[in-house]
């Protein structure tokens, strides 16, 4: 199963997660740990920022 993050644990949830969280690390696969944690602030998109 394949499912995507934030709060998922690979290997224990999920065979394979995918890292939604921006940055070096989005869209990794992952085998064997916990996505990283949802920050709860959302980022810019198109050049738009949310505040």
């Amino acid at each position: 199963m394949i499912l995507l993050g934030p709060g998922i644990e690979a290997g224990r949830e999920a065979h394979v997660i995918i890292e939604t969280k921006r940055g070096k690390s989005l869209g990794a696969k992952t085998y064997s740990r916990q996505a990283v944690e949802d920050t709860r602030i959302p980022g810019a998109a198109g050049g738009l920022h949310p505040d």
